[in-house]
């Protein structure tokens, strides 16, 4: 009966670099699949203020605006409640699709919030841009809080 294939080599010297090579292959096909795909076909612009820097398509500017009037508003009194100021503005990408989401990826230093906003009866009827990105914006800021390593770090793991 042949003898199972070994995934990493066995020789010792030879097992390092190997876990070493295996590392890097899955961080860089984790950083080609990502929801932010590169649209080339939109005219993207992108704003300032204070706390972010706000990436969206041209044609939702009005809707990009009031995103960042709601994300500063809530920014202060968020890392105020967990005593931090962030090392660098977030990167803020307003979308619209079928999407009603919302997210932030503490690692890239960034949020996404999809502008659909489902309003029917069993989400209830609320300020859902407001909520999503109040809730978001708290992850941001409770990871860095919690965090003990710098932020290109905060996802290594021994053990």
């Amino acid at each position: 009966m042949p003898r199972p294939r070994r995934f990493f080599p066995s020789h010792p010297g030879m097992r390092l670099p190997a876990f070493a090579l295996f590392l890097l292959l899955c961080s860089v096909s984790a950083r080609a699949f990502t929801w932010n795909r590169n649209e080339a076909h939109v005219d993207w612009r992108t704003t300032e203020t204070e706390h972010f820097r706000f990436h969206y398509a041209a044609e939702i500017e009005p809707a990009a605006g009031y995103i960042a009037a709601i994300a500063e508003s809530v920014a202060e009194e968020k890392m105020k409640r967990y005593g931090i100021r962030l090392p660098n503005k977030v990167e803020f990408i307003v979308r619209e699709g079928i999407m009603s989401n919302g997210w932030a990826n503490s690692f890239q230093n960034t949020m996404t919030v999809w502008i659909s906003d489902w309003d029917f009866a069993i989400r209830s009827t609320h300020n859902w841009l407001k909520d999503v990105v109040t809730h978001d914006f708290a992850h941001r800021v409770s990871i860095q809080s919690g965090s003990k390593l710098p932020t290109p770090l905060q996802g290594f793991v021994l053990g």
